[in-house]
């Protein structure tokens, strides 16, 4: 038999437990850094209040960041997380800040291990788009969530020029955003309102496109930010939205 030639052979696209040690790394670059400074700002926005807002879960917690700054305002916390890597940097993270107010779960999901009625707030931020089965996730927030509790969704936006090409890289590189869903505006509006959530408040960040050869530009960013807000709202790479369960 002849030798076997595999033509277009492609590696393997990496998973979070393969990125977990350098996942970090993109907020200390300064273009990683605007990106993380614009989300945080947005995010706590929208999330409002934090007193009170506990207990917490906060749904793909990766590395633990969110984990530990809401622990720090002395809520009840718990992160889950499928990737035992990212999981295991959230643990150290959780230790050098002595804190002993936060659980870590390794789980999926699409099967929360939590009663009924058990949390007063869910956050997911930049995790709903690598779970598989969106819908099938709210359906589970919904149910952990108390009577008049809030949900906080950040998303990575199907319609940003950022996301298209993340997209389209994965197609032909190894990503990890090779098997994410990208999901628009209206689809997590549908799919929060058929769970039967309500009092939608919204909010978005990089609604200008970041040009990381010429970091003098993102220096001006706040302004370019404001003027992409008016001007290409629905471009913004990064979509932040809290509702609350009847």
């Amino acid at each position: 038999m002849g030798d076997v030639i595999i033509l277009n052979h492609k590696k393997r696209n990496p998973t979070f437990d393969d990125i977990a040690a350098k996942y970090d790394l993109w907020s200390k670059v300064p273009l990683g850094k605007l990106c993380r400074k614009l989300e945080d700002e947005v995010f706590f926005k929208v999330y409002g209040g934090i007193k009170d807002s506990g207990p917490v879960l906060d749904i793909g917690c990766g590395t633990g960041d969110y984990v530990v700054y809401l622990a720090k305002h002395g809520l009840a916390v718990t992160g889950i997380d499928p990737s035992r890597n990212m999981l295991a940097i959230a643990h150290e993270k959780v230790h050098k800040k002595s804190l002993n107010n936060v659980s870590l779960i390794q789980c999926q999901a699409q099967n929360l291990p939590f009663e009924d009625n058990s949390f007063k707030t869910v956050i997911c931020s930049l995790a709903l788009e690598f779970t598989g089965n969106p819908e099938r996730v709210i359906k589970e927030v919904y149910r952990v969530l108390k009577p008049s509790g809030q949900f906080v969704l950040a998303f990575l936006n199907s319609w940003s020029p950022l996301n298209i090409s993340r997209k389209i890289k994965g197609i032909f590189c190894p990503s990890i955003y090779h098997s994410a869903n990208f999901m628009s505006k209206h689809y997590v509006n549908l799919i929060l309102k058929k769970q039967g959530f309500t009092e939608f408040t919204w909010d978005r960040a990089i609604c200008f496109p970041l040009i990381d050869k010429y970091f003098f530009i993102n220096s001006l960013y706040n302004g370019l930010e404001n003027l992409g807000k008016k001007l290409l709202p629905f471009f913004s790479a990064y979509i932040v939205v809290k509702v609350k369960k009847i």
